[in-house]
């Protein structure tokens, strides 16, 4: 065996084994096999405290840990028969009674004369197998199955908790392809690539991947993290390939569940956000809504009050004069005109309550539209001769301009609505100012412009004269409740068309009405 001494040839060879034996620190001892006695150097009969002659199989059924005796008993009777080598791990027991690991070696070495006799030695490993031990039992706690393999990869040793990580049996070889196998099929790549980063760029092993245990529905899909390190040789050659490989299921799961619970707070964050816009929207239109309303109440309460205070105030003068004078004392041409003036009072009111009427069916979408054949041309025609005399009477030059045969499903009375509005902002914004109103064909729509000369709007106020209770100026110069445009634009959408407003300050206003020929779409 390695570092046993040459067997003893003759006395003075004898001495100098005696004395080499007794000089080493370890168990050395002979032995000529079977039940003869054998010879022990002092460091047996130190360690176990046994008399100095007693027969081989009796001293060593004395000291072998009655665990180990079945092997140790199988493995000297294999020795002898094959004359063989004898190496086995065994415990000892040492004179107190305390059992320490030895690692026990025999060899056979033949004398010329054909003797067989047997040297051999036993070294204390008790502190190596202690802490073998412990590390394995610190390994199969913590769940790591260790791996080590030499290359070119043909098996792999490993310890039991790689074989059940990755499925597989407990006992007989592993090798390269039952790992690739046991794998994924959608992380083989990225395994042959981190074991090549790993052999030829010298990179530390690092991957996460999948393994899949059993087949179909009850197939179970395990996640997995090796880490390992090639070994190279004194010529740079790789040599070894070792690591270790845990179960990181439970942590690949928590890490799904946390990113499934945090998308599930960030939409919930999101919703949250969204109600909150929606809710300062919502009181943002209920101020609006507010505003609206309490500037409409003055309006209207302002409107209203001027028709039915002069009415109130003729009714009070024609009844006065009655109690006074009698019937006399109204001539005709004096109760025609009293008549004319509760008229104008009369449609004033029925305007202003048309068109609040008209607001509220816009705002719940019952604007009421009867499509029929209409002529443009015509219907501009009857209204501007309808408005004539106040036209004159404001002092407005008008230059009418109509395309004849300008037909269009159109609904008459509301068109008229929107015209009567137009003429009407023309009266309030620009009295007195040259007036052009004209229609013409536009390909498949027909146009109504109505343009004057008068002050002019802002082409940063352009949107706003279409909006609710919208008045450019205030309300004690002109009269109304800011609805006309509004509701005129309502109207014209609902034909399918579009109103636009032009112009700028000092260079007049023109309005342009644009109607489908064909009305608006089904």
């Amino acid at each position: 065996m390695p570092g046993s001494p040459p067997p003893p040839e003759g006395p003075h060879d004898e001495l100098l084994f005696r004395t080499f034996a007794a000089a080493m620190p370890h168990i050395v001892w002979t032995s000529a096999g079977g039940g003869a006695a054998s010879e022990f150097n002092p460091a047996w009969h130190a360690f176990t405290g046994l008399p100095t002659r007693l027969p081989g199989d009796a001293a060593w059924l004395t000291v072998v840990h009655p665990d180990e005796v079945s092997a140790a008993e199988a493995a000297w009777e294999s020795a002898r028969a094959t004359g063989g080598r004898f190496e086995l791990e065994l415990r000892l027991r040492r004179a107190d009674g305390v059992y320490r690991w030895h690692h026990v070696q025999c060899v056979p070495v033949k004398h010329p004369e054909g003797s067989t006799r047997w040297l051999g030695s036993a070294t204390d490993i008790h502190e190596r197998k202690t802490q073998e031990a412990r590390f394995e039992h610190v390994v199969e706690v913590s769940g790591i199955g260790v791996w080590f393999c030499d290359l070119p990869l043909t098996t792999v040793t490993c310890n039991a908790i790689y074989r059940q990580l990755y499925g597989l049996p407990a006992e007989g070889p592993v090798t390269g392809e039952m790992l690739y196998r046991a794998m994924h099929p959608e992380d083989v790549p990225l395994a042959n690539e981190a074991v090549r980063r790993a052999v030829e760029d010298r990179e530390p092993y690092l991957l996460d991947f999948r393994v899949v245990i059993g087949e179909g529905e009850q197939a179970l899909v395990r996640w997995l993290q090796a880490t390992g390190r090639v070994f190279y040789d004194a010529h740079g050659r790789p040599e070894r390939f070792d690591g270790i490989t845990r179960d990181i299921t439970a942590q690949r799961q928590l890490e799904e569940s946390l990113r499934r619970t945090l998308l599930e707070k960030e939409e919930s964050l999101q919703t949250l956000e969204r109600l909150h816009a929606k809710g300062q929207s919502l009181a943002a239109e209920l101020q609006a809504a507010i505003t609206s309303r309490d500037t409409f109440l003055s309006i209207a309460s302002h409107e209203l009050r001027t028709p039915i205070t002069s009415m109130k105030m003729q009714t009070q003068h024609m009844r006065k004069r009655i109690v006074n004078d009698g019937p006399a004392a109204f001539s005709p041409e004096r109760v025609t005109r009293l008549v004319e003036q509760s008229e104008r009072s009369i449609g004033r009111l029925s305007r202003l309550v048309e068109d609040m009427l008209d607001i509220s069916r816009i705002a719940t979408g019952r604007l009421n539209m009867r499509f029929d054949q209409v002529d443009l041309s015509e219907l501009t025609r009857d209204m501007v001769d309808r408005f004539m005399p106040q036209l004159s009477e404001a002092g407005h030059t008008l230059e009418l301009q109509l395309s004849p045969g300008l037909v269009g499903r159109w609904d008459r009375e509301r068109l008229e609505q929107v015209l009567a509005n137009l003429l009407t902002n023309v009266l309030k914004y620009a009295p007195g100012a040259p007036l052009k109103v004209r229609t013409l064909k536009q390909g498949a729509s027909a146009l109504l412009e109505v343009e004057d000369r008068g002050p002019g709007i802002a082409p940063e106020d352009h949107h706003r004269v279409f909006e609710r209770f919208e008045r450019l100026s205030d309300a004690s110069h002109v009269s109304g409740l800011g609805l006309g445009l509004h509701i005129s634009k309502h109207i014209v959408e609902a034909h399918g068309g579009m109103i636009r407003v032009h112009g700028a300050v000092g260079q007049g206003t023109r309005f342009v009405v644009e109607l489908p020929l064909s009305g608006p779409s089904e």
